[in-house]
């Protein structure tokens, strides 16, 4: 069943209105060519599920029936990944392919040789639209959400039972702490622009006891490491 993602879906409410200032409303508008009768699965992002039908709908508003709730139960990955800005539509990718894996938040950093350093709300708002319609498509009931642009310093401040940064560099076999990332509670993985690290930034992930790991001898594009990195931790900590 087609869905539509309601941040407001609340199963003691059964009616909803969607407006031309919804972005929902016009993709069931215009998209998914809505019609009176139609059925849609709908989701909140939290767990929340129902089926909406289409009671009414013209040009400024569509009228939604919602019944059969459900809450999903959540199966929440203990991974969360910090990865370099890249170029927009390479971000894209790595936000679309960080949802179907379902990591549990998702930081974007600026780094020495981040590609873009300055962001605008919008931009941010860009980003989670992009993360609601890759839910919709795998069938992810809970959503992460970006809340801002994050600096490698605000990243080291952060309590994790292990922490790995994949570089093109150097590094060691991730084969050597799968020990470590099977016992923790939480796993931040940290992705570097196409351009790596800088020497200086490479020092402080270092002095702050992250594991440093080398995929392979490849040079690996930034949206490629980051799918491959999360599907091998994944595959460890056998949440595939």
């Amino acid at each position: 069943m087609r869905r539509i993602f309601l941040n407001n879906l609340d199963n003691h409410n059964e009616w909803y209105e969607l407006g031309p200032e919804n972005r929902e409303f016009h993709h069931l508008k215009n998209v998914l060519r809505g019609r009176i009768g139609d059925s849609f699965e709908v989701f909140n992002g939290k767990g929340l599920t129902g089926v909406g039908t289409v009671k009414n709908i013209n040009r400024n508003r569509i009228k939604l029936n919602v019944t059969d709730f459900k809450e999903v139960s959540e199966s929440r990955s203990k991974i969360d990944i910090a990865v370099s800005i890249v170029k927009t539509h390479n971000f894209s990718v790595i936000l679309n392919s960080m949802m179907q894996l379902g990591v549990n938040r998702i930081y974007p950093v600026i780094s020495e040789y981040s590609y873009i350093k300055k962001f605008s709300e919008n931009k941010i708002e860009k980003w989670n639209n992009i993360l609601i319609d890759a839910a919709k498509q795998c069938r992810n009931n809970y959503l992460t959400f970006i809340d801002k642009v994050y600096t490698i310093d605000e990243i080291l401040s952060f309590d994790y039972s292990c922490k790995i940064l994949f570089n093109s560099k150097y590094g060691k076999n991730i084969k050597n702490i799968e020990e470590s990332i099977c016992n923790s509670e939480n796993i931040l993985v940290v992705i570097g622009p196409e351009g790596g690290f800088s020497e200086s930034e490479l020092e402080k992930f270092q002095e702050n006891e992250f594991f440093n790991i080398k995929l392979e001898t490849n040079i690996l594009r930034t949206e490629t490491g980051a799918t491959v990195t999360v599907g091998v931790l994944k595959y460890i900590t056998e949440e595939m």
